[in-house]
C-alpha cells in the first residue's frame, strides 16, 4: 500500500489522503486468508450495533441492507502495512485493521471512535461526514448521539457526554469528504462521524495503537507493585466498633502515595527512556503465539454490554461482540487483571484450549491484552 499523509495531522484534526493497497481487496475480500470475527452491522435507535455471523450468512446480510464488518488485522499484507504506519507515526506495533463492505446507502450513524481510524476506499464510493478537529480530543471512550444528546457508548452508554471543558455539545458544523478508490480520510480519536455508501462500497480502516502518559505511568507501577506489598493492603472503611471513618485507611493510603510519588519523581528522567526503548523494539516477538504458560496482562478494565444477540464491550480502542455463551469468559476476564493464558479454562468449563487460544490472540493483537513483563 501507498500512504500519503500529513503527520502533523495526527491526533489533532481530520485529513484526507491518497492511499491504495497493494492487494486487490475489491475483486477477492471473500477469500482473504485473516479474514475472521465476521460481524453485521445495524443502526438501532442512533447506535450501531454488530451481530456476529457465520461466513454463509455474509450474502442474506448484505442483501438486507447491513454492512458486512470483519477483522483482517492478521492478513499478512495488512499486518505489514500497520507495522509501517506504526513506524512512520512513532508508536508501538499493534493495532488493528477492519474490513467494511457496504451495499448501497448503508453506513453508521453519527458517532465518534476512542481510537484512530485510517480509512482507505477499496472500491465503490462512500460518503463521510464529519468533524474537522475532535468534539472530546484524546477520547478513552466511544460517543454517539441519544434522544436529548452526545452521550458515551460502551462501558458508559447512555451517560450524558462530558469533557474537560464540560459537556460535549451535538456537533453543527461538519465537513464532507467523499472517497473514491485510492483516497482515504483520517480522524482522530474523539471525531464526528458517519459514512453512507454510494452504490457498493469496500474499505478497510486501520487504527494504530494508542500509547499515552496514563498508559506507560500504569505500565510502571504495575512493574513496581512486586516490590511494594503494602500497595495492596486491605483499607477498613471505619475503625472496628465505630462509624468513624478509618484513620488507619487514611495512613496507608497516604503512604502509599507518597511511595508511588517517590517512585515516580525521583528517577523519572531515567525509568521513562528505558520504558520506551524497551517498548520500541518489542516488534514483531509480541505477537508470536500464545502457549497455555504464557503470562498476560488485561490493559485497561473491562465492562460488557448485554443483549439478546450478544455481549458488547471495548478495549484497546476498538468495539468487541461476542455471543451470550461467553459470558463466563467475560466475567472472569473482567475480574482478572494479570493471568496464565491456560486460567481462562477455569473460568468456563465448557471453553477448551483450541478456542481460547483463538479468542485470547486475537484480544493480544486487537491490545486489550499484552504480554506481561518479566
Amino acid at each position: 500500500m501507498t500512504l500519503t499523509f500529513d503527520r502533523a495531522a495526527y491526533g489533532h484534526r481530520a485529513s484526507p489522503f491518497e492511499g491504495s493497497l497493494s492487494k486487490d481487496f475489491a475483486q477477492d475480500w471473500r477469500q482473504i486468508s485473516g479474514l475472521r470475527h465476521i460481524d453485521a452491522a445495524l443502526s438501532d435507535d442512533g447506535r450501531h450495533v454488530l451481530e456476529r455471523i457465520a461466513p454463509g450468512d455474509i450474502d442474506a446480510r448484505l442483501a438486507a441492507g447491513q454492512t458486512i464488518c470483519a477483522d483482517i488485522t492478521t492478513e499478512p499484507s495488512v499486518r505489514l502495512l500497520l507495522d509501517t504506519l506504526c513506524d512512520f507515526l512513532g508508536t508501538p506495533k499493534g493495532g488493528f485493521a477492519k474490513l467494511y463492505v457496504s451495499p448501497n446507502g448503508a453506513g453508521f450513524p453519527l458517532h465518534f471512535d476512542p481510537h484512530h481510524v485510517f480509512v482507505v476506499q477499496c472500491a465503490g464510493e462512500k460518503r463521510w461526514t464529519h468533524g474537522v478537529t475532535p468534539a472530546l480530543p484524546n477520547a478513552r471512550e466511544p460517543g454517539r448521539m441519544g434522544e436529548h444528546g452526545p452521550v458515551f457508548g460502551g462501558r458508559l452508554d447512555g451517560a450524558p457526554l462530558v469533557g474537560k471543558a464540560g459537556a460535549v455539545e451535538a456537533p453543527t458544523d461538519l465537513a464532507e469528504t467523499r472517497l473514491t478508490p485510492g483516497t482515504g480520510l483520517y480522524l482522530p480519536p474523539g471525531t464526528w462521524h458517519r459514512a453512507e455508501a454510494v452504490g457498493t462500497s469496500i474499505a478497510v480502516s486501520l487504527s494504530p495503537p494508542r500509547f499515552t502518559p496514563f498508559a506507560l505511568i500504569q505500565e510502571w507501577l504495575e512493574a513496581r507493585a512486586l516490590v511494594h506489598p503494602e500497595w495492596f493492603a486491605d483499607l477498613p472503611l471505619h475503625e472496628a466498633g465505630s462509624a468513624r471513618a478509618s484513620s488507619t485507611s487514611e495512613h496507608r493510603l497516604s503512604d502509599a502515595l507518597a511511595t508511588m510519588r517517590d517512585e515516580l519523581n525521583a528517577p523519572a528522567q531515567h525509568w521513562v527512556r528505558r520504558w520506551l526503548a524497551a517498548l520500541s523494539v518489542e516488534g514483531e516477538g509480541t505477537r508470536a503465539e500464545i502457549g497455555r504458560s504464557t503470562k498476560l496482562t488485561r490493559v485497561s478494565p473491562l465492562a460488557y454490554i448485554e443483549d439478546d444477540a450478544a455481549l458488547v464491550f471495548y478495549g484497546g480502542g476498538q468495539e468487541w461482540s461476542l455471543p451470550p455463551k461467553a459470558r463466563p469468559f467475560l466475567d472472569g476476564l473482567a475480574g482478572t487483571r494479570a493471568f496464565t493464558a491456560e486460567d481462562v479454562l477455569l473460568w468456563d468449563d465448557a471453553l477448551r484450549w483450541p478456542a481460547a487460544k483463538e479468542l485470547l490472540e486475537a484480544l493480544l493483537d486487537g491490545g486489550l491484552l499484552r504480554r506481561t513483563r518479566p
